[in-house]
């Protein structure tokens, strides 16, 4: 896309930008201005023009967005392509708990874990649950440490 008009010019190189990593780049040519501004559903600001090129890193949700870039009187507008979800968070966070306390286990344990997953359950004898409780856990650094809860908004019904 291209307006030019009494020397100024706004491009982008894409009319539809795809992730990388946990961002979209953005690019595009900007002449005759030092900075060009920007809005998206996640973010707003301002980017310098660099030799007539300018760099916008827009983060990705997992919805479509559409990137609004002004420079003087000219508007040019792109989209970021929506990013697939990795699942709800409480359940992430709860496997990615589960298995952080899993390894700090001693291995002796974590083999009676791992057995018991691939066999069907069977009760514990008292010596065997004395047993398990008995081991003594190994000293963990204090890293990684589990997930957090998600905050939630105080919303009160209107």
């Amino acid at each position: 896309m291209l307006l030019a008009g009494c020397g100024h010019q706004l491009t982008t190189t894409k009319t539809t930008y795809h992730r990388d990593g946990l961002v979209a780049v953005v690019k595009g040519d900007a002449g005759g201005v030092k900075r060009v501004s920007y809005h998206a559903k996640t973010i707003s600001g301002h980017a310098q023009v660099n030799d007539g090129k300018y760099v916008i890193t827009v983060p990705v949700s997992t919805a479509k967005q559409t990137v609004t870039i002004k420079a003087k009187n000219k508007t040019v507008t792109t989209k970021v392509a929506a990013a697939t979800s990795m699942g709800d968070y409480a359940k992430i966070a709860k496997t990615y708990n589960q298995a952080l306390i899993a390894s700090a286990l001693p291995a002796d344990v974590q083999k009676q874990l791992k057995a018991a997953g691939t066999t069907k359950p069977t009760k514990l004898t008292p010596a065997q649950q004395a047993a398990m409780l008995s081991s003594k856990p190994r000293s963990r650094p204090p890293w990684p440490r589990p997930l957090p809860r998600p905050r939630t908004r105080n919303c009160q019904p209107a």
